[in-house]
């Protein structure tokens, strides 16, 4: 499945809405981002942008990871599952949308990382 031109617009300074609905399939999960799903984006310090900037991660993948991460996982009405596998999603969206393997990887390990505890706050 080729990844969906997501129709996006600022939401505010730093968040942005989905204006249309998507869906994806990543980690063999299909899942679907409303219209009006907001996110900030791949939430890189800024101290950080000279190697990676949230850009040049992803569009679509920090959607989708914001979402999940919101729902504590739930996909849809039937399926939940766990941090581990809404990072994995992230990181097959991310490769799904040619992002430099290096990035993705950066990208994977911050959520892995730094990620838990906006799991628990969520």
């Amino acid at each position: 499945m080729t990844l969906p031109v997501p129709q996006i617009s600022p939401a505010t300074i730093d968040t942005w809405r989905m204006d249309a609905p998507i869906t994806v399939i990543a980690a063999g999960y299909r899942i679907t981002i409303p219209e009006g799903t907001l996110s900030d984006g791949a939430s890189i310090p800024r101290i950080c942008w000279p190697i990676v900037s949230p850009f040049e991660v992803s569009v679509i993948a920090p959607f989708v990871h914001d979402l999940l991460y919101q729902r504590l996982g739930k996909i849809d009405d039937f399926t939940t599952v766990g941090r581990n596998v809404v990072d994995r999603i992230f990181y097959d969206l991310m490769k799904q949308e040619d992002i430099y393997w290096w990035r993705r990887w950066l990208a994977f390990r911050a959520v892995r990382i730094f990620g838990g505890s906006h799991w628990r706050a969520a």
